[in-house]
This record gives structure tokens, C-alpha cells and sequence, in this order.
């Protein structure tokens, strides 16, 4: 898969560690996330650092409390390898 392999060469470039962990999208009382509109509203809730979707990444600028939504976001179509 050549876009994964992009991702984590680029990831492993930024924090020497080529590595990512895939595991269930969710939070603690919350079903699995199976949309990209529930990844964004897991990701705007739980405060996540970043989110991928397809050749999107968005990037939390505000990093408030889990449940309080971020007043802004960053969103920025990644280079198709």
C-alpha cells in the first residue's frame, strides 16, 4: 500500500520512530467509529492530536479538554505519493 508506506516513511522522517499502532477508533462507552463523520466528531471530542482520512489530515490547534469542542482546526490535503 503505497500511501501507507508514505505515512509512516514521512512519520518515521519527523520523529525518527517509522512506526504507527493501529487499533479500534473509539473512546471509553463509545461504539467503534465506522464513518469518516464519526472520526471527526471523535477526534474534535477527544482532543487527538491529528486524524487521516484518505488524503486529509487535520490537526487540532486547540488542545482543551476531552468533551469541548476546538475552536479551530487545521486541514490539509496530503501529496499523493
Amino acid at each position: 500500500n503505497a500511501r501507507f508506506w508514505h505515512l509512516l516513511s514521512e512519520f518515521g522522517k519527523l520523529t525518527g520512530l517509522p512506526i504507527l499502532l493501529n487499533t479500534s477508533f473509539n473512546v471509553r462507552g463509545q461504539p467503534i467509529v465506522c464513518t469518516p463523520q464519526e472520526a471527526i466528531d471523535t477526534f474534535l471530542w477527544a482532543h487527538l492530536d491529528a486524524l487521516v482520512i484518505g488524503n486529509y489530515v487535520l490537526v487540532c490547534k486547540d488542545q482543551g479538554r476531552a468533551g469541548d469542542v476546538p475552536d479551530s482546526m487545521n486541514v490539509q490535503e496530503t501529496v499523493k505519493p
